[in-house]
């Protein structure tokens, strides 16, 4: 099925697990999207969000790479982790996990790979002790990357979860 993310032809709360993974920076209007998945969850069911990290938090290695590849790709944006869970949270889903991944590691494990191809091979222990290791870093927030688990809730508190102040903007690239 073909559809967009600001209109999805579903009813609401038909599904108890959704997955919007690198959708949100693509688009032009991500709080529309946001409303939509809110919407078709059911109570209870869980949202999993991937977008790109801030560059405020990303590794230095990781923002110069980002810099070159959101262009590329088309991203409109980054997200702090701490504006997602709020926007997240003015929307009846309360955030149950936050993690980050793509850390510096993941550049080691390119350039190994390119090196020495046989390592990309799904067998290769090498590989894999790379994969634990960016997964052991999910609590650091340099990482390319932010996912945040959310779960849908009876209703959206007053304002959010957190206050104005203490969320770092989401970063527009439109320039």
């Amino acid at each position: 099925m073909n559809s967009s993310a600001t209109l999805l032809p579903f009813r609401e709360a038909s599904f108890s697990k959704i997955i919007s993974n690198a959708v949100l920076e693509h688009l032009e209007d991500d709080d529309l999207a946001l409303d939509e998945l809110s919407r078709v969850a059911s109570p209870r069911g869980r949202v999993l969000i991937c977008v790109p990290n801030s560059y405020m938090f990303m590794a230095l290695p990781l923002a110069i790479l980002n810099l070159w590849n959101d262009r590329r790709v088309g991203h409109l944006r980054h997200y702090a982790s701490t504006d997602l869970v709020s926007r997240g949270a003015r929307r009846a889903l309360r955030a149950i996990d936050v993690t980050f991944h793509a850390h510096v590691i993941k550049i080691v494990q390119a350039v190994i790979a390119m090196v020495i191809p046989a390592v990309r091979n799904p067998a290769s222990r090498v590989w894999w002790h790379l994969e634990r290791m960016d997964l052991d870093a999910k609590g650091d927030p340099s990482g390319m990357n932010v996912t945040v688990t959310f779960e849908k809730v009876a209703i959206a508190p007053a304002g959010g979860a957190t206050s104005a102040a203490a969320i770092a903007p989401t970063q527009d690239m439109n320039r």
